[in-house]
């Protein structure tokens, strides 16, 4: 007899979750069979047969978390004598059922599959192992588990949004990270390699703040909706169906997070920027402009400063901070692992570095695609929208370029 034990791969995790079951109990197995799959906070393993027999598992079931070196199943060369006896005249007997806290019907076989994390196809008076989907031991990597609302110990933000359940394998990362540290934050860092500003506004001489919040809007609307996010509890995430932009601002005896409401046009933002501004110097805020936001940027450009360790707000997956450096701007975002991955974030950062270094370093090139104006980067059929003929085509001794009416006229 061979034991089966499920092996340590890394060193930070004591548990594995697992994923599917390839075999029956008692079925005859060759050397390197696939028998089981599990799965690690870092991958997916598939478990193989080291010998050829008759595997028999224990009480093995799909979901089911399973500390490192536990004893799963054993390999035997004969059949167990017990799987020799014909079972077809064992009288069948009626399940016995329990009443649950809602008064409808379980069988205890039922019971156990809900204990283990299974979930019915369908819900009746009378819940047997046939109201199963896991009947045939399939599973599906994305299943999650639905919350019960509502929730006692979590305040749901007031801003449009949808619950969506955690999948098994990102609440075995979490539980893995919980171990080794109680802040599942990380912090990178990307440089974005701009010596000077193209803008018309002295505001924003030596800030790219208003570029920031307007690529990284339109990567939240696009290819970044995972991000629009915060982590709720261990069972939910919540996704937003707004971008909702917010700058930290501080006055040495106060910071506050102001929302910007939209950031379509770069210009219209940068005039909202500047109003925030004035307004939070001359502390006359309103309660909508520090309502609840999605993400939150920080611009330390002004000052000596060339590191931030910034600290996400409440109900959001990250936050960004700006600084000057010599060679350019140095960006650092801080994010919730338990919302998203390093890898997936730093892709984000990678991308709205490369927006951002196009937007200023190559913009003839950029124009000529997305025919827009030089300055405020307004499309033409936005132009076209508020009455005008087109843009204007002006040669300043380096090149041609478009331009609004708006910017030509000095606005």
């Amino acid at each position: 007899m061979t034991e089966l034990k499920i092996p340590r791969e890394n060193a930070n995790d004591d548990t594995v979750l697992i994923t599917s079951i390839d075999i029956k109990d008692g079925q005859f197995v060759n050397i390197d069979d696939l028998i089981f799959t599990f799965e690690t906070s870092k991958a997916s393993i598939e478990f193989n047969a080291p010998i050829e027999g008759y595997i028999y598992l224990k009480n093995l079931n799909i979901g089911q978390q399973i500390y490192v070196d536990t004893v799963v199943g054993e390999i035997y060369a004969q059949k167990k004598d017990d799987e020799i006896k014909d079972l077809s005249d064992t009288p069948k007997k009626n399940p016995t059922h329990i009443n649950n806290s809602d008064n409808s019907n379980i069988s205890i076989v039922a019971k156990d599959l809900l204990n283990s994390g299974k979930i019915p196809v369908k819900n009746s008076k009378w819940l047997t192992s046939k109201n199963f989907i896991d009947n045939e031991n399939t599973f599906e990597k994305n299943t999650v588990v639905k919350s019960k609302l509502p929730f006692k110990d979590n305040k749901l933000p007031k801003i449009q949004h949808k619950l969506k359940g955690i999948t098994s394998r990102k609440i075995h990362e979490i539980n893995a990270l919980e171990i080794s540290s109680p802040h599942l934050n990380s912090t990178i860092g990307i440089n974005i390699d701009i010596q000077g500003r193209r803008v018309t506004n002295e505001f924003f001489n030596n800030s790219i703040l208003d570029l920031l919040i307007y690529e990284t809007s339109l990567l939240l609307k696009t290819s970044f909706k995972d991000l629009n996010a915060a982590f709720l509890n261990h069972e939910n995430i919540i996704y937003f169906d707004d971008v909702i932009p917010g700058i930290a601002m501080d006055d040495k005896n106060n910071l506050s997070v102001i929302a910007m409401s939209d950031t379509k046009n770069l210009f219209d933002l940068g005039k909202q920027i500047i109003d925030a501004v004035i307004r939070f110097d001359d502390k006359k805020l309103t309660a909508k402009d520090t309502r609840e936001t999605t993400f939150t940027i920080t611009d330390l450009s002004g000052l000596n400063v060339n590191y931030v360790l910034p600290l996400i707000n409440g109900f959001q997956t990250f936050i960004l901070s700006v600084c000057k450096s010599k060679y350019g701007y140095q960006l650092y975002g801080t994010f919730d692992h338990r919302v998203t991955e390093g890898k997936r974030f730093s892709d984000f950062l990678s991308e709205l570095k490369r927006r951002v270094e196009l937007f200023e370093n190559n913009h003839d090139v950029f124009q000529k695609i997305k025919k827009e104006c030089y300055y405020c980067t307004k499309s033409l059929n936005e132009e076209q929208s508020l009455g005008s003929r087109g843009f204007l085509k002006i040669d300043d001794g380096e090149s041609e370029k478009l331009i609004c009416r708006n910017c030509y006229e000095g606005w």
